[in-house]
């Protein structure tokens, strides 16, 4: 057994624990992904979203909370693509309800399993009885599932497509900032730690450019929130447009921003700072305010790690504060 599919049993099992044996709803709910694509059993198959599964789960859970008692048998797991798993047994199971015994043999079970952040989520989980009307044309057949591989193709084409929609989002989720779409601190950390590890080893530079919004506070003092939102949002295109060939635009945080430009000097990143705080000036996000911007901006230096050369851009977008805003200043040495 390979290294997922160890996983993927140990993620079957945990499920299976929690949900038959202890009967914990925050734990069972906890191994479905967001973006669950559907459940279904025999030849009924429904479109499944996480706020339906949380439903379902707790009105089942509330509704039979004596602990289910389960058999596995022919487990079968498939790795048809990295980061996507499929998982077939039969499961005999017995529990009581109202005092009174139930029991299902041979019922079979198939779930498809993605991987996120180094951990096996359910997508998708399809629960059938055995019986005659099913034998020949069960769509997710268990028991027979190494030797009707066609049965394999045709879910993995079904939800393949699905899954890496699903994965593509959650992965520019993970990596935008959720107010303006540009970059966020984890990709912004991402990309730099990259550029150092590339200076390092190949002699190879880069310049930061830490961007502020004058006098923000008055904006939301003045305006309220949901207008000084509007302005981070407006900046945030504004910087993107101005600059598409820069590595990374990424909002620092707050109303900071940052550009991290590859293999470019110091004077050449200052020109296209100067430029961006001219341009951004004659802009009119506020019809009776003009709004600037003050930049501090440094290039990599020998033995910088992410925190020196953010230090210094801080510094230096300090002292065009300090000196009047609205201007463009730039560090070098020690923080």
């Amino acid at each position: 057994m390979n290294n997922d599919h160890k996983e993927i049993r140990d993620a079957f099992l945990a499920y299976l624990n929690d949900y038959f044996s202890n009967r914990d709803y925050p734990r069972t709910i906890a191994h479905f992904g967001k973006d669950i694509t559907g459940f279904g059993s025999s030849k009924d198959e429904n479109t499944y979203t996480y706020a339906r599964c949380k439903e379902a789960f707790k009105r089942d859970i509330e509704a039979a909370p004596e602990p289910i008692h389960y058999e596995i048998r022919d487990l079968i797991i498939k790795t048809p693509k990295p980061g996507v798993g499929l998982l077939s047994c039969e499961l005999d199971i017995e529990t009581k309800i109202h005092d009174q015994t139930l029991r299902f043999n041979h019922l079979r079970y198939t779930l498809a399993f993605t991987k996120h952040d180094k951990r096996w989520y359910i997508q998708h989980k399809h629960l059938s009885l055995p019986s005659r009307e099913n034998d020949d044309d069960e769509p997710y057949p268990i028991k027979e599932l190494e030797k009707r591989n066609i049965a394999l193709k045709r879910m993995v084409d079904e939800k393949t497509e699905e899954l890496n929609a699903s994965l593509e989002k959650i992965k520019v989720l993970a990596n935008s900032d959720f107010l303006t779409g540009i970059d966020n601190r984890l990709k912004i950390d991402e990309t730099l730690n990259v550029l150092i590890e590339q200076a390092k080893k190949e002699d190879r530079t880069f310049s930061v450019v830490l961007i502020d919004i004058d006098k923000f506070k008055k904006i939301n003092d003045v305006y309220g929130h949901l207008t000084g939102d509007e302005v981070i949002i407006k900046t945030a295109a504004f910087i993107r447009d101005m600059h598409k060939t820069c590595i990374s635009v990424g909002r620092w945080g707050g109303d900071e921003f940052i550009l991290v430009f590859e293999d470019k000097a110091i004077d050449e990143t200052r020109l296209i700072a100067e430029e961006l705080r001219e341009t951004y000036e004659q802009q009119r996000f506020l019809e009776d305010r003009i709004i600037t911007i003050s930049l501090g901006l440094s290039q990599y230096q020998k033995g910088d790690t992410i925190e020196t050369i953010i230090a210094r851009c801080d510094r230096a977008m300090y002292e065009a504060k300090k000196s009047g805003r609205n201007r463009v200043r730039s560090a070098w040495g020690k923080v």
